[in-house]
């Protein structure tokens, strides 16, 4: 069976990274950094086709509201609303009584599942940790 072409590419992207930072290491501070074959690769990349948007495109108000429609009585119901409001499923997890101030949403930890275990953290980036207001 053959590997799929953006695995290839993932794979040497990785090799390239590695490679890159042993060269960086293996340098003395005094000495500027090696210079080796490493440095002349260029990193794979997949082609962009042309006919791809540039960016994501969005729900629209119609189609949230369809959405809503359907899952209204799913027992996730209040998880799905969430993500409509842009919060991320590990943040969704994570929501307790205390995390509501009035009409205010405190968004300050995420919750991931690593094997069997969940752990909690901070979330995915700095722009993460946010209030959200009704």
């Amino acid at each position: 069976m053959r590997t799929p072409a953006y695995l290839d590419c993932l794979r040497a992207d990785r090799v390239i990274r590695v490679k890159r930072a042993v060269y960086t290491l293996n340098t003395k501070p005094d000495q500027p950094p090696a210079r080796g074959v490493i440095a002349l690769v260029e990193r794979p990349c997949d082609p962009i086709p042309e006919d791809a948007p540039a960016t994501a495109k969005s729900w629209t108000l119609a189609e949230v509201e369809q959405f809503r429609a359907s899952v209204r009585n799913h027992r996730l119901f209040a998880c799905w609303l969430l993500s409509c409001y842009g919060l991320r499923r590990s943040e969704v997890l994570t929501i307790r009584q205390s995390a509501l101030d009035g009409d205010t949403l405190s968004i300050r930890r995420s919750r991931v599942a690593v094997g069997k275990d969940a752990i909690e953290s901070m979330p995915k980036s700095r722009h993460s940790t946010r209030d959200l207001l009704r």
